[in-house]
């Protein structure tokens, strides 16, 4: 893996920093704990770390092209304007609740994954949406457990879901004009030692990078599935990265620093290296992909 660099940039002591995405126009990152309050944001170039949205509970996150962010909340979707500093709800005409990962398509539209799983609750009851340019919301995937990182192939052809519990990551057919998603196909299951993939991102040249919670370690995948590379991290529940910078070819990576017991840990995994809830950065030679931007009425 062509790596100079992991730096620790800003420890917060997230329960479970989630959903980094970068924002050109201001050099800087942005990412949520993931079930409590706020959005964070990492200036870049003033090395610093601010908390401008306090007082609303976030669980997935967006750029929107008004110069605002899309987030989850328990009761729906909010819009945060970051020239004013306000936030209001979304009118979707629809409930969403539980909403887990998010990401903008080439389009303009917004796919957002809804969590089930619980260990007392192992049904595979979680869908994912997609929140169509007018508002509207469309169901374009059941039977998950979570829903969590997603991408685009670099010529908008694939689109790539994660789906944790059972540890796959299912490729499909993207139609740009429509929104649809089909022929759902089996990219790749990771082992129970590997960890669970959770977050993830594409690069310009079409391999995907996943988070492994519980494994402590990022993994570099060809479009076939094939691990091509894997880099150790000093810490075990890695949660979801994006590439950014000036130059793109940074990746950022968030974390979780509270473990939760589970039956889905591996047998050799070590808890004690949970030390997590930060932001850190990675150096690579390799350029990443810009983040689509949604497009989704503001009521």
């Amino acid at each position: 893996m062509d790596v100079h660099n992991i730096e620790l940039l800003v420890d917060l002591k997230l329960e479970c920093g989630e959903n980094p995405i970068y924002v050109e126009d201001e050099n800087a990152i942005y990412f949520i704990d993931s079930g409590n309050f706020g959005i964070y944001r990492y200036d870049l170039f003033q090395q610093t770390c601010s908390k401008p949205l306090k007082d609303s509970i976030t669980t997935s996150l967006t750029i929107h092209e008004s110069n605002g962010l899309i987030f989850g909340t328990p009761q729906g979707l909010g819009y945060y304007d970051l020239e004013k500093g306000e936030y209001k709800m979304v009118d979707t005409g629809i409930e969403l609740v539980n909403l887990n990962d998010a990401i903008a398509d080439p389009a303009g539209r917004i796919f957002v994954g809804q969590e089930s799983y619980s260990d007392d609750n192992p049904e595979k009851l979680g869908v994912l949406f997609r929140i169509n340019l007018d508002g509207t919301v469309d169901i374009v995937e059941e039977g998950l457990s979570i829903s969590n990182g997603m991408g685009f192939s670099p010529d908008k052809s694939i689109f790539y879901l994660v789906d944790s519990i059972p540890r796959c990551i299912y490729a499909y057919d993207y139609e740009i004009n429509s929104g649809a998603i089909k022929n759902k196909r089996l990219l790749r299951k990771f082992d129970k030692n590997d960890g669970l993939p959770d977050g993830m991102t594409v690069d310009s040249e079409g391999f995907l990078w996943v988070a492994l919670w519980f494994g402590s370690a990022i993994v570099r995948l060809d479009p076939d599935g094939n691990i091509i590379d894997k880099l150790k991290l000093p810490f075990s529940q890695p949660t979801s990265l994006t590439f950014g910078g000036k130059e793109r070819s940074k990746i950022f990576l968030t974390s979780a620093g509270t473990y939760w017991p589970t039956t889905l840990a591996p047998a050799n995994h070590d808890h004690t290296m949970t030390r997590g809830g930060a932001l850190w950065r990675i150096d690579t030679d390799i350029q990443g992909l810009p983040e689509y931007k949604s497009a989704i009425t503001i009521n």
